[in-house]
């Protein structure tokens, strides 16, 4: 695996947070969940933005994001050709300029309502990982999340709460350092992430989240595909376990429970 990416642009010290959102044929909800980020956390964090990238879509979602960003100054929209969610994620980290960055998803199954209270606890941490406690999701999408805790916790010894939840704040300088490490070709950076910051010993909180079901569109990957993709990125997860990591902080991973919002 490679773990050379295209340089990031440089922090802007007049931008907070940057907001990253990967989206793929998300045409019946994407508007909304753009109008979320901006009611939510941009109109929250003075000075922030919104970088989207669109994954190679395929109906009218890209056509939908050029309208909206032609309204918000602070969204910006990165077209890409089809190459999987975590080159999405990846594309955007690349892009933001923020102090701290926001990974989430554009399904809006996670209300972002969550935001500010999460944002308030950034001070003296590298991170702060959402996790889900009340999932309504298909069992098989349940077993996968299950079978992918199991996996970091007898590879690299981490219990993480909630390793692939699609809502994760991290301080620049833990990207700046995971970026070094993580591979180009990663299918779950989201994971990767999490994963460094505990192995480097950052000062890393997991919180509650809340969590709704689609409130329109599908999920693009089916029960076969979903098997396939568990297993590649399964395969790399093994082969990061051997991936030398520098301590980046005294280890000090401490889980705090945040009482999540009810769900809508």
């Amino acid at each position: 695996m490679n773990a050379r990416h295209e340089p990031s642009r440089p922090a802007d010290p007049t931008c907070p947070l940057s907001v990253v959102m990967p989206v793929f044929n998300e045409e019946d909800s994407i508007a909304d969940a753009v109008d979320e980020v901006r009611r939510q956390v941009l109109d929250a964090v003075p000075g922030s933005e919104l970088w989207v990238v669109d994954d190679g879509s395929r109906d009218h979602t890209a056509e939908i994001l050029d309208r909206k960003a032609a309204q918000e100054v602070r969204m910006h929209v990165v077209h890409q050709p089809n190459a999987g969610h975590g080159a999405a994620l990846l594309r955007g980290l690349s892009h933001a300029r923020g102090e701290w960055m926001l990974l989430v998803d554009s399904d809006r199954q996670i209300p972002l309502d969550c935001f500010q209270r999460i944002w308030e606890k950034r001070h003296g941490v590298d991170a702060l990982f959402g996790h889900r406690d009340d999932r309504d999701d298909p069992l098989m999408r349940k077993l996968v999340s299950a079978g992918l805790k199991l996996q970091v916790k007898l590879l690299f010894g981490a219990w993480l709460a909630d390793p692939n939840a699609p809502f994760k704040l991290i301080s620049r300088s833990l990207w700046e350092r995971a970026r070094m490490v993580i591979p180009t070709d990663c299918l779950i950076p989201s994971v990767f992430l999490a994963v460094y910051a505990t192995r480097a010993g950052c000062r890393c909180q997991s919180v509650g989240i809340a969590y709704r079901k689609r409130s329109a569109g599908q999920t693009s990957l089916r029960k076969m595909t979903l098997l396939k993709f568990s297993a590649r990125s399964a395969r790399q997860l093994v082969q990061f376990r051997g991936t030398p990591i520098a301590a980046g902080a005294a280890p000090n991973f401490t889980t705090h429970v945040a009482t999540a919002a009810k769900k809508p």
